[in-house]
């Protein structure tokens, strides 16, 4: 009885990280700035020679089920020109009817119409604004609802934004101009190297959150004993797609590793293929 118990307990002892009783610990560390250093520096090992790690994002864990992406924002471009919202008072008056029309789809959380760029008056910006919704599907109707409709002579735009584009316009942000939904130059494929070998499709789905990323985008690449090689495709498409911005994920932290990767293609992916290297 004591030898079982004592095995039980060493079996304990060396229980890998990540375990269901971690994730707690984990999710609090993927928002907390004070462990990043902590956490960077365990993971240099595997980084080229002075070759820094990325801690402007937070560690991603192993073994979270997936992160359902949300978006209650919506994002309203070319509804006016940008040198009509400088004044406060326009800026007012301008939410009040963008409020009229999106309250037909639900209940509002939050709005935001930054004051426009000097820049963005000189280049003859579009005005924009950021509706937040309390729920996914009425923003989702507000889209459908205003995207290709006119106003005051002008075809507005109407896209789903992300609650981080949101909080940035609230705090008075301009930001450049973005493509639209969709748009080739936010699509492709990345490679990806160092990738943990006890990452799943999962874990790179989620490392990727909120860029356009499925499981059945994401190719392991195995050996001949079909093992993850750390080695890895990523496919960016459809409306959710942001290449750009997971490439700003270069040498950021998954699991305990640092993943560098690199822009491919297609051909790239059937070359791999075809010189007999397990794709899963």
């Amino acid at each position: 009885g004591e030898e079982g118990a004592d095995a039980a307990d060493a079996a304990a002892a060396v229980k890998p990280p990540f375990q269901d009783d971690n994730k707690d610990f984990y999710r609090a560390k993927m928002n907390s700035t004070e462990d990043r250093t902590f956490l960077r520096d365990g993971i240099r090992s595997n980084l080229p020679d002075g070759a820094d790690v990325n801690a402007s994002f937070p560690p991603t864990p192993l073994g979270l089920p997936p992160q359902k992406l949300t978006r209650r924002c919506v994002f309203l471009d070319n509804m006016l020109a940008a040198s009509e919202l400088v004044d406060e008072n326009a800026r007012k008056e301008f939410e009040e009817d963008v409020r009229g029309e999106c309250a037909k789809c639900g209940l509002i959380e939050a709005m935001a119409t930054p004051t426009p760029s000097a820049e963005a008056i000189e280049l003859a910006h579009p005005g924009r604004c950021y509706v937040k919704f309390q729920e996914e599907f009425s923003a989702r109707a507000a889209r459908e609802m205003l995207d290709g409709r006119v106003f005051d002579g002008r075809t507005v735009r109407a896209s789903l934004a992300t609650d981080e584009e949101f909080e940035r316009a609230a705090a008075g942000a301009w930001l450049p101009p973005r493509p639209p939904p969709g748009d080739p130059s936010l699509c492709g494929i990345l490679r990806l190297r160092s990738v943990p070998y006890e990452a799943t499709k999962t874990d790179v789905v989620n490392f990727f959150y909120g860029m356009g990323v499925t499981e059945d985008k994401v190719k392991i690449v195995l050996d001949a004993n079909s093992a993850s090689t750390g080695e890895a495709f990523v496919e960016f498409s459809g409306d959710d797609a942001n290449i750009s911005q997971a490439l700003m994920k270069d040498r950021a932290v998954l699991g305990s590793r640092c993943v560098e990767m690199f822009r491919s293609s297609l051909e790239e992916v059937q070359r791999m293929a075809m010189m007999g290297r397990p794709l899963m």
